[in-house]
C-alpha cells in the first residue's frame, strides 16, 4: 500500500507540472532591451558640461591701442563651464573669476548656422555665439551634423580695465568607456575660429574653413589638417577618450601652436578639437620702420566619423 501510495502522489505532482487537472501553462516574458542612450543634443534637459578650451585675451583700453596677451588651449576640464537650464531657457558661461547668462531676451539675428545672444550690464559686455545644434530648430544647413558634440565661443570685455577674452568652448557626451583599441577612423569638421593680427590698434576677426582628423586607435595616434584660411597640419597622441597634439613646420620661428580634443558619442562616433596657433613672420628687412605682424588665433573643430 506505501507503494501505490508513493505513485498516486508522483502521478498527481506529474501532471500539475504539466499542467494538468485545468491548469494553464505559466509563461514568463523576457523584459525588453534598455533603450539606447539619449543623445544630448539639442539640449532639452537641464546640463552643465566641462569643456574642451582655446583661449585668447587682448587689451583694448577706451580711446587707446589695443595689444595682445594671451593664447592657450587646455584639455577637458571645468576651467570653463557651460550649461542649459531648461526651465527658463538660459544659456550659461563660467570661468576665469567671471560668468554670464544667457536668456531669449539676448538673443540677436545671425544668418549664419548659429545661435548668437549679447548682453551688457554696466561697462562689462557678454556675448557667446552657439553652433545651431544647441537647440532643434535652428535654421539654416549645418555644416556637418553632430549628436553628440557642439562648440561655442565666449566674447567678454569690461571697457573699465580695457581687457577682452575670447574662449572657445568644446562640449558633449565622451566617448568614455566605449572608446575603441583597434581600427582606425577618419572624421570630417567644420571649424571656427578668432584671429588676431598682432601691431596695434588691432581687432580680431571671426574666421571659418574646414579639418580633417585621423586616428588610429590601435597606436593611440591622430594627424589633423586644418584649414581656415592657410593649411596647418598636426600630430598628437590619444589618451583615453581624449588626445592632445602640436602642430608642423618646416621653420619653427614662423608657427607655434597646439590642440586639444576628444571623442564623443559610443564608439567615438564624432571628434572635436580647440586649438591655438601663433604665426610669426620674421623680418625680411632688419630695422625697418613698419615690422611684420604676428597672428593669433583661437578656435574649435568638431565633426562626425567618416
Amino acid at each position: 500500500m506505501k507503494i501505490g501510495t508513493l505513485g498516486v502522489l508522483a502521478s498527481c505532482l506529474l501532471l500539475a507540472a504539466c499542467g494538468g487537472a485545468g491548469d494553464s501553462l505559466v509563461t514568463t516574458t523576457p523584459p525588453p532591451p534598455p533603450p539606447p542612450p539619449a543623445t544630448p543634443l539639442p539640449l532639452v534637459a537641464t546640463s552643465t558640461f566641462p569643456t574642451i578650451t582655446s583661449t585668447m585675451s587682448y587689451n583694448e583700453p577706451y580711446g587707446g591701442p589695443s595689444s595682445f596677451d594671451t593664447l592657450r588651449s587646455d584639455a577637458r576640464s571645468t576651467t570653463i563651464s557651460f550649461s542649459y537650464d531648461a526651465a527658463t531657457g538660459t544659456y550659461s558661461v563660467t570661468g576665469n573669476g567671471v560668468s554670464a547668462s544667457f536668456g531669449q531676451g539676448d538673443q540677436i539675428a545671425d544668418t549664419t548656422y548659429n545661435d548668437t545672444f549679447s548682453k551688457t550690464a554696466g561697462t562689462v559686455a557678454d556675448s557667446i555665439k552657439l553652433y545651431g545644434n544647441a537647440r532643434a530648430d535652428t535654421p539654416g544647413t549645418p555644416p556637418v551634423v553632430l549628436s553628440y558634440t557642439s562648440f561655442g565661443v565666449w566674447t567678454h570685455s569690461d571697457s573699465t580695465t580695457g581687457k577682452s577674452s575670447k574662449a572657445y568652448f568644446l562640449y558633449g557626451q565622451p566617448t568614455g568607456t566605449t572608446m575603441p583599441t583597434t581600427g582606425t577612423a577618419s572624421y570630417e569638421m567644420t571649424a571656427a575660429a578668432h584671429a588676431y593680427p598682432g601691431g596695434i590698434g588691432t581687432s580680431t576677426t571671426r574666421i571659418t574653413g574646414t579639418a580633417t582628423l585621423n586616428a588610429n586607435f590601435a597606436t593611440g595616434s591622430v594627424d589633423t589638417t586644418l584649414k581656415l584660411g592657410g593649411t596647418f597640419t598636426g600630430t598628437g597622441k590619444i589618451s583615453g577618450d581624449q588626445f592632445a597634439g602640436t602642430f608642423n613646420t618646416n621653420d619653427p620661428s614662423a608657427l607655434t601652436g597646439q590642440f586639444n580634443g576628444g571623442f564623443f558619442g559610443p564608439g567615438a562616433k564624432e571628434a572635436g578639437f580647440t586649438f591655438q596657433i601663433h604665426q610669426h613672420v620674421a623680418d625680411p628687412y632688419a630695422g625697418a620702420s613698419v615690422q611684420p605682424m604676428d597672428t593669433y588665433i583661437a578656435g574649435a573643430a568638431a565633426g562626425p566619423k567618416g
